[in-house]
């Protein structure tokens, strides 16, 4: 996708359409593209959460079905393209009626294979080959859970009163989705960026607003994401053979590098170093897998998508996410021990245990889940929306509305597999 240029001039082929479609003369760019905007802040957000986290736990879990609905909500409706908001038409009610259809059906599964494999034995030949076929089928169903989330989440999205919406069929994505699985372990991962870029190709392909179908551009090449994914890949090799190099370099290396070695002097050090690093390879790999997905998009007309979204700033909000969390944690921990200790006669005991419980229900319950939303989610998105932009918007005005409505129940399956949360 080409670049903004904030008013500068562009002709066609800098717009990245044919001629006909960008037309005859050249147009400024700032008329060809349109940049999304999120118009969120954190007051009314901090009061959704909280009454979300509040509700959730006083119902023990049950009222999250809706808290989802009320944050994505928010999300979509603070989502504005061209002065207009997005809107999300979705209900708890769907997602909790999803949800139960889908427990009814999987729990007497999981209840029969239990009680098969326990019977014939875990490590027999013929426990092994019942385990495996569980494992293939929950891998079926991880695949249809997300086919399914896209098409429910599409339905509920519409914009200028026009819904999206996924056609195809879920079983079709899954066979797709497993033989690109068999393909990416013959391969030993190396064929896993590939086989992103066929299941979002067949997403996309198949994804309407209103009357306008979008695509997936058939030039895009996955290998561009090759190098970061095998950077990934081979990372923990990598970061081994560092290791074993300091640990095993001449006395002379060895002095020069003294002062790291004092710095991570255990190998739990090193490891979680190691792992910090790898995060931050990775989060490169999803983010050039993101603008490449997102630049092969094309709808009805002309319009296409480009992402300017950026390493440091994505590794910026995770990093305070996790900081804040530890910190709140630390903070909750100290005060409820100094609560105990400052307690009279005995059972210090029974009340240290008490106590830890407390913390962890208070922290899993409450804590986490709006720090999640108020740090996580929201500048997570607000980053990623106002690095998006959408070229030749006008090409959405003739689209018209669809009568199929989509699915009648949410995610369900999703949920239960715990697949794409928010």
């Amino acid at each position: 996708m080409p670049e903004i240029t904030n008013g500068q001039g562009g002709d066609a082929a800098q717009t990245g359409f044919p001629k006909s479609q960008a037309g005859s003369r050249a147009e400024p760019a700032a008329q060809k593209y349109s940049k999304l905007n999120f118009t969120g802040r954190l007051g009314p957000l901090f009061k959704l959460a909280l009454k979300n986290a509040v509700l959730t736990l006083l119902t023990l879990g049950i009222y999250r079905f809706w808290a989802k609905t009320a944050i994505r909500r928010y999300f979509w409706g603070n989502t504005v393209i061209q002065g207009e908001p997005l809107e999300y038409t979705g209900r708890g009610t769907e997602l909790l009626l999803g949800f139960l259809l889908v427990v009814a059906i999987l729990a007497p599964v999981s209840l029969a294979y239990n009680f098969v494999v326990t019977a014939v034995g875990p490590l027999t030949t013929t426990g092994q080959i019942i385990q495996g076929l569980y494992s293939v089928m929950i891998l079926c169903l991880i695949y249809l859970a997300m086919f399914r989330i896209w098409r429910y989440r599409l339905s509920r999205t519409s914009w200028r009163g026009i819904r999206f919406a996924l056609d195809g069929e879920a079983w079709r994505f899954m066979l797709l989705a497993l033989a690109w699985t068999v393909l990416t372990a013959i391969t030993f991962g190396i064929a896993y960026p590939w086989m992103r870029k066929a299941l979002w190709e067949y997403r996309i392909d198949r994804t309407r607003f209103g009357t306008a179908k979008f695509a997936f551009d058939k030039k895009t090449s996955a290998l561009r994401l090759l190098i970061p994914w095998l950077l990934t890949l081979v990372f923990p090799l990598i970061f081994g053979a560092t290791l074993g190099f300091i640990g095993m370099a001449p006395g002379g290396v060895q002095q020069g590098l003294g002062q790291i070695q004092q710095l991570f002097s255990g190998l739990a050090h090193w490891l979680f170093l190691g792992a910090l690093a790898w995060i931050v390879v990775y989060t490169w790999y999803r983010l050039t897998e993101f603008r490449l997905v997102v630049g092969a998009i094309r709808i009805d007309g002309g319009a296409g998508f480009r992402s300017s979204v950026r390493l440091p700033v994505v590794i910026g909000i995770s990093a305070l996410f996790w900081g804040t969390v530890m910190l709140a944690f630390s903070v909750l921990s100290v005060f409820f021990i100094s609560m105990i200790v400052a307690s009279p006669g005995a059972g210090g005991g029974n009340l240290f245990m008490i106590g830890g419980i407390t913390v962890m229900i208070v922290m899993v319950m409450v804590i986490l889940p709006m720090l999640y939303t108020l740090i996580m989610q929201y500048r997570m998105i607000r980053h990623i929306v106002n690095t998006l932009a959408v070229s030749n918007p006008q090409a959405f005005a003739a689209a018209i509305q669809m009568a199929d409505t989509g699915p009648s129940r949410g995610e369900g399956l999703a949920d239960v597999l715990d697949v794409g949360a928010f």
